[in-house]
């Protein structure tokens, strides 16, 4: 399938799961080299993190890619990432600082080479196909404490999600439906603003010193269908090597905790209607025409 472009010397072709699984390895070998050059802590995180345990590479039906780094080693991949441009070659950064409409408060690594068009509107800002880099923010070693940032941090979470998902014929439904009080509060929290979430989900990511701190999380991005993302730091003091994708790349050494908080009994794959994608997009290679 190939679609126009604005560029008439660039065709797009639509590329399907294997080589969007393929593109996606090529961005994480280029960061997984990047930071083990500049010595910049990096472990793989949520599917990516399943995936390299329990099938040595992708589960089948995963699409993105998701690595995590501590707080300071984030800071300073962005910091080197935008200094040495050219030693990420022909990958973009995205996030709130390097692109102006860019809805989340993560790192996105996209390769240029490639479109993808997102289902939700809000979030079409030119992005390629991309790795998810993650920032893991110290947060204390009071464990209530943590859970409380982790909640108002999902709230935020929530909010962001709302503003994103705003459309002007689900307002409509719900007013036909009579549900004004709903259709109110989503109109204002679109009012209010994506950026002003954006923020109140970074409140707490500079509250507490990673390397002092008991309890870690991805407090810049949680959400309620994912209730437990609080760790212990420890689980993230040392790596092992493990094989994906017939390369290895770092993983949390107690990597047993870190995926029993997230799924629970994670060897047992999910039942066949759960295998699906979470990102909602379709993804185009740039081809050049003629």
């Amino acid at each position: 399938m190939m679609k126009k472009n604005d560029n008439a010397k660039i065709k797009l072709e639509k590329v399907e799961m294997e080589e969007i699984q393929k593109v996606e390895t090529s961005i994480l070998h280029e960061v997984a080299q990047f930071c083990e050059k500049e010595n910049i802590r990096y472990f793989f995180i949520y599917g990516t993190l399943l995936g390299a345990v329990r099938h040595k590479g992708f589960i089948p039906w995963d699409d993105d890619v998701d690595i995590a780094l501590p707080r300071p080693d984030y800071d300073r991949f962005l910091k080197l990432c935008k200094e040495n441009g050219d030693k990420v070659r022909k990958y973009k950064i995205f996030n709130l600082n390097t692109c102006t409409n860019y809805p989340n408060n993560i790192t996105r690594v996209c390769d240029t080479d490639s479109v993808i068009e997102k289902a939700k509107k809000a979030e079409n800002c030119g992005m390629g196909l991309f790795i998810d880099v993650y920032p893991l923010d110290g947060l204390g070693n009071d464990l209530s404490e943590a859970k409380d940032i982790m909640k108002k941090s999902k709230i935020a979470g929530a909010r962001i999600s709302q503003v994103i998902d705003f459309d002007k014929d689900k307002i409509r439904e719900l007013l036909r439906r009579g549900q004004f009080l709903v259709a109110l509060k989503w109109k204002l929290k679109h009012i209010i603003g994506l950026k002003h979430y954006l923020k109140q989900s970074e409140k707490f990511k500079y509250k507490y010193e990673y390397e002092n701190s008991k309890y870690v999380g991805i407090s810049t991005w949680t959400f309620f269908n994912m209730p437990n993302e609080l760790f212990p730091r420890d689980a993230f003091d040392n790596f092992q090597l493990m094989e994906f994708e017939e390369h290895k790349y770092r993983i949390p050494q107690n990597y047993d905790v870190v995926l029993k908080q997230l799924y629970g009994d994670y060897m047992t794959p999910p039942p066949p209607e759960k295998r699906i994608p979470h990102h909602e997009y379709i993804a185009y290679k740039k081809v050049k025409n003629g």
